[in-house]
């Protein structure tokens, strides 16, 4: 139906047409697309088809994903899931409600574009109403896409640009709604792929190669943790967020990475774990930094830091982290008569907001 092969801009692009599995009333669908809920284990499927590929091709780290209809709401399912392995998304035809998409994990920003027929009778994003309504209770897409940008907050190393997309889509607008979220409504076109049935009009394909392929690169892993995540496929989920501790070594993630641990080993007892001490009245705190997170490299973005407070609950007040001749980095503090005193470690990066 797409037929994403015809297109030029293909030349470079490994394009997979995966099947449903058995779903609603024995049709071929997706998971993501039943109303009943049921787990099929379509999105493990999709997971294994581009790692049985990768075996015999040369792939990027992430791959783009589009789909129509129900596949639509399955390429929703996998931001949800596993934004964290999506370079680039294009859902077409079809939508969550906003409560789906606010419980979600989407554990990664990833530019996203929606495209929709505006005469859609099945999910008309212009009222919220369609033959499917019963099904999903879908609403305003105006509104939906609001709710998929802010969980979908973050920044990316560049703005899209359109041109060439609307361009494809004859003249239609691209709705912005923030850096990484937008949509575009198509004027006169139903429930079904443009130029699919009438081999003229807007070209879907070619719009959605014109948005994806401008993060066929890498790019789009800009950020210091977005790269280092790359080393550790198995991470995926909520176990590849920054704050998780996957191995349960009360590190999360983030400050494995700065101090070059391994997410999926447990460091508690090893010589590169956290150490605290009491000399001199201070109450001090160490912990080793990876060379290229440290605040002289290019990967400065990278801020790292101790907070101390005198009750666990607070107010925790920021303590600046200096390197000691040990080449270990600390955080200290003086120590009033016997008061007690609480210290933990904190680390950002260019990606969060303060």
């Amino acid at each position: 139906m797409a037929q994403f092969e015809e297109e030029s801009a293909a030349d470079d692009v490994i394009v997979i047409y995966a099947n449903g599995s058995s779903g609603i009333a024995s049709v071929s669908s997706w998971d993501a697309a039943d109303p009943l809920g049921g787990s099929r284990g379509d999105a493990d499927y999709l997971l294994a088809v581009v790692a049985d590929i990768a075996t015999i091709a040369p792939t990027r780290a992430k791959f783009a994903i589009t789909g129509f209809s129900a596949g639509a709401l399955m390429t929703y399912r996998m931001l949800c899931d596993h934004a964290d392995l999506i370079a680039a998304a294009v859902p077409y035809g079809a939508y969550y409600n906003e409560s789906v998409i606010e419980h979600s994990l989407w554990p990664m920003t990833v530019p996203l574009l929606h495209m929709h027929g505006a005469d859609d009778p099945k999910v008309n994003p212009i009222t919220g109403t369609g033959d499917a309504d019963h099904l999903y209770h879908f609403g305003v897409l105006s509104e939906y896409m609001s709710a998929v940008a802010l969980r979908n907050a973050g920044s990316l190393s560049f703005m899209p640009d359109f041109t060439k997309i609307q361009s494809e889509l004859s003249g239609a607008n691209v709705e912005v709604v923030n850096a990484t979220s937008s949509y575009v409504l198509l004027e006169g076109i139903g429930h079904y792929w443009p130029r699919a049935y009438h081999g003229s009009g807007p070209n879907g394909s070619a719009a959605v190669l014109a948005f994806v392929n401008q993060f066929a690169g890498d790019t789009i892993d800009s950020t210091p943790y977005e790269t280092w995540l790359m080393n550790f496929p198995e991470l995926s989920g909520a176990a590849a967020f920054r704050e998780a501790d996957p191995d349960g070594d009360r590190l999360p993630n983030l400050l494995e990475m700065i101090m070059g641990l391994d997410p999926g080993h447990s460091d508690l007892g090893s010589a590169r774990y956290p150490d605290t001490s009491v000399g001199d009245n201070k109450l001090r705190l160490s912990f080793p930094v990876d060379s290229q997170y440290q605040p002289s490299t290019e990967e400065a973005t990278i801020t790292f830091y101790g907070m101390g407070a005198s009750r666990v609950e607070g107010p925790w007040t920021r303590l600046e982290a200096y390197e000691s001749s040990e080449g270990r980095y600390v955080v200290e503090v003086t120590l009033l008569d016997d008061s007690s005193y609480f210290l933990k470690l904190t680390a950002r990066d260019a990606d969060e907001s303060p």
